[in-house]
């Protein structure tokens, strides 16, 4: 049988993506969600999340908000927030330039994200990354050694096949969010790590980006078979106006796609795809 974690990124980043993501859990056919800990929402969420019993992980950033404990360096800005992009991240990153220092002040900061968590109490199933910042390689052998510290024991990583049935759709919309590149990359970068952690076996969710539609979620859910277990990354919630927050994360949550995506994860023939092909749905706990 199947099995698929539909993983809801985010949660804690604002207030309307988080009643986002709970309606999509109570209503639709979320499993998991990830806390950002450098979110402006994180204790609401976290509160929110052990009363709905939504089994949660963290999903650590470099990439955007302001950090718990790093405060210089490459990855911080003049304004004290994260300033650095996922790409320059992944691909440059090392975080020995910044001298004997580098090390030290990464491992802080990964490790004070995890601790913000469990300080409120979340029991972590899992561990993922804003913007896959993970792929690189300095991020992910703290990330793992920090993660068995805390005792978590699973983490994402992004096996994603090509579905060659599902290439005609949203072409020109995936061709412009350099989807196909991402997918490259991601391909490559995880073939490369050898993570101590456990995962899925599979992943969904890079090659259709920004464009994870009703549409799309039935193609895949028609496609998968065998005895695998898969994570999907979804992104939903109700889209907010830029400029509501000041924690530098305003343009990433106003999309109007994460409606889309929320639309899609309540949506009846989704449902009845899953329910059809005897799909199971589960947590991270049953990795």
């Amino acid at each position: 049988m199947v099995k698929v974690i539909v993983n809801a990124d985010d949660l804690g980043v604002h207030s309307s993506i988080d009643e986002g993501i709970f309606l999509a859990f109570d209503k639709g056919i979320v499993t998991s969600a990830s806390l950002l800990a450098v979110g402006e929402n994180i204790q609401q969420a976290a509160h929110n999340a052990a009363a709905f019993g939504l089994p949660v992980g963290l999903h650590l950033s470099l990439s955007e908000g302001k950090p718990i404990r790093m405060r210089k360096g490459y990855l911080v800005g003049n304004n004290g927030h994260f300033s650095r992009s996922p790409l320059d991240i992944i691909m440059r990153y090392n975080p020995l330039r910044d001298g004997e220092s580098g090390l030290h002040d990464l491992r802080a900061e990964v490790e004070g994200q995890f601790e913000r968590l469990l300080d409120l109490g979340v029991d972590l199933t899992h561990v993922d990354t804003h913007q896959h910042v993970h792929l690189n390689k300095f991020v992910s052998e703290i990330i793992s050694t920090s993660a068995a510290k805390y005792g978590v024991t699973r983490m994402r990583r992004c096996r994603e096949p090509l579905f060659y049935s599902m290439l005609g759709m949203s072409f020109l919309g995936n061709v412009r969010r350099l989807n196909f590149a991402k997918w490259m990359l991601a391909r490559h970068l995880t073939s490369l790590r050898q993570v101590p952690l456990r995962s899925s076996d599979a992943y969904f969710g890079l090659s259709f980006s920004g464009n994870m539609t009703v549409s799309v979620l039935k193609r895949f859910f028609e496609t998968i078979s065998g005895n695998e277990t898969w994570e999907i990354a979804m992104h939903p919630g109700n889209p907010v106006s830029t400029g509501a927050t000041t924690t530098g994360l305003a343009p990433f949550y106003a999309s109007p796609r994460r409606r889309e995506e929320l639309a899609a994860l309540c949506d009846p023939e989704v449902k009845e795809v899953i329910s059809r092909r005897g799909i199971e749905l589960v947590s991270w706990t049953a990795v």
